[in-house]
């Protein structure tokens, strides 16, 4: 289950990566927060369902949302732009 949420991120930024221009400093950002997320989430692994809960949860949602909402501001009228509200709208609610 935790490789799995994991696997999500990369997914996501893997994805994002690949639609759009990585020499952007907002693309940038939106790696090196899914860099950092992902570092907090593998540290807390051995802990997670004890201690390091929170923290594991907090990272992953925190790098969840921050993709689509950052992508949201950066598209401006771009047509992906409503792709990236659907995005936010379901990260932010699961």
């Amino acid at each position: 289950m935790l490789l799995l949420a994991i696997w999500t991120i990369w997914q996501g930024v893997a994805w994002t990566t690949s639609r759009y221009d990585p020499h952007h400093g907002w693309l940038q950002l939106v790696v090196i927060v899914a860099l950092t997320g992902s570092m907090v989430m593998g540290v807390a692994i051995p802990r997670a369902f004890t201690s390091a809960g929170l923290t594991f949860a907090v990272a992953y949602v925190v790098t969840q949302v921050f993709r689509p909402g950052l992508l949201l501001v950066a598209l401006g009228n771009h047509e992906y732009r409503r792709l990236k509200l659907r995005m936010l709208l379901r990260s932010g609610m699961s």
